[in-house]
């Protein structure tokens, strides 16, 4: 299996709105775009140390399919509902084969109002 690329998210407020990931672009090796039109891409938060879901993001729930043909979505602008705390993070597409593709993982900080990282 692909390891998915570690991508940093930066600290965002509980209850304030996070930017986002403005646009992805998924291709093959060959460099050949990567069609999404009967793919899911998925994106899911989980507790750090728990390995607990708290969030799953889909198209239509936070994700944003901006250019199927051409291997391109985006995860909207959102106030993420999670309580303040540490949580690890992955993107991943499964292929309309049943194929998942592992793309991007990291972890990203919920922070209380006032109290800074």
């Amino acid at each position: 299996m692909t390891q998915p690329q570690t991508l940093p998210l930066a600290a965002v407020y509980e209850g304030t709105t996070w930017e986002g990931i403005n646009s992805v672009t998924l291709e093959r090796p060959a460099g050949t775009p990567l069609n999404l039109t009967s793919a899911q891409p998925r994106m899911t938060y989980y507790t750090v140390g728990e390995r607990r879901e708290r969030l799953n993001l889909a198209v239509g729930a936070g994700i944003q399919l901006t250019n199927a043909a051409g291997g391109v979505f985006r995860v909207l602008p959102q106030v993420l509902p999670l309580a303040a705390g540490l949580y690890y993070w992955e993107i991943i597409v499964t292929l309309s084969t049943g194929e998942i593709v592992p793309i991007f993982a990291g972890t990203q900080e919920i922070t209380r109002i006032g109290i800074a990282s």
